[in-house]
């Protein structure tokens, strides 16, 4: 499959969310990462420039402050309507990052299940792809947990990271300055650190213990 037959692909996918749950009834989660703003991207070409589903943002209180900038500049270039995600209760009661699972509980996968709840979502875009060491459990296009009644769109899910920036160069996508100083990924500070960093062994584990983290998570009915 050519990257624009992957392309293609993932507008189809996005395409079959709208015929079956309504652009009303969806959400698409934007992280500031890559690979939310490359879905964003896709569905701003899709509908003539415009996002015509709730764009979600979760401010866990500790996200760089890089990406920050990065998601504000964003909501004002591509007015956005965002929907900001905070637990409060849970930022004055916990030690963030003491316990991984437990502080990504609470900080992301709660407020994301208020939300389904307060914003009528049905399903849930992602920028998800299963190359990615924390996306193993991604096995189909249209994931259904249900555990929590909740289904997760997963559009680039055939992507590699190499599709990733070829879209992203190909179509001039703004992307987070923490990529071009080794960030491969952008997530909360306590976790976050560029590929070369020295403390190599402690990046290892922080990837392997948030493989685990969302598969304990989705299988106790988070998204």
């Amino acid at each position: 499959m050519t990257f624009y037959d992957k392309t293609a692909q993932s507008k189809k996918i996005i395409m079959s969310a709208v015929e079956k749950y309504n652009s009303e009834n969806l959400g698409v989660l934007f992280t500031g990462g890559k690979g939310s703003t490359v879905i964003l991207h896709l569905i701003r070409q899709m509908f003539k420039g415009n996002v015509p589903f709730k764009v979600i943002w979760i401010d866990t209180s500790v996200t760089l402050h890089e990406n920050n900038a990065f998601v504000a500049k964003m909501k004002k270039l591509w007015k956005l309507q965002l929907y900001t995600l905070k637990n409060n209760d849970a930022l004055r009661d916990i030690q963030i990052a003491q316990n991984r699972e437990l502080c990504c509980r609470l900080l992301k996968m709660e407020p994301l299940m208020i939300a389904f709840k307060e914003l009528g979502l049905k399903a849930l875009v992602t920028g998800e792809r299963q190359g990615e060491e924390h996306a193993r459990y991604l096995e189909t296009d249209c994931t259904e947990w249900p555990a929590s009644s909740h289904t997760t769109i997963n559009p680039i899910k055939h992507f590699s990271a190499e599709d990733v920036w070829n879209y992203i160069n190909t179509y001039h996508v703004p992307c987070c300055s923490l990529y071009k100083k080794g960030y491969s990924s952008l997530e909360c500070i306590p976790c976050a650190g560029p590929v070369n960093s020295v403390n190599r062994d402690e990046r290892l584990q922080i990837s392997e213990d948030r493989e685990n983290t969302i598969r304990n998570l989705k299988s106790l009915g988070y998204l």
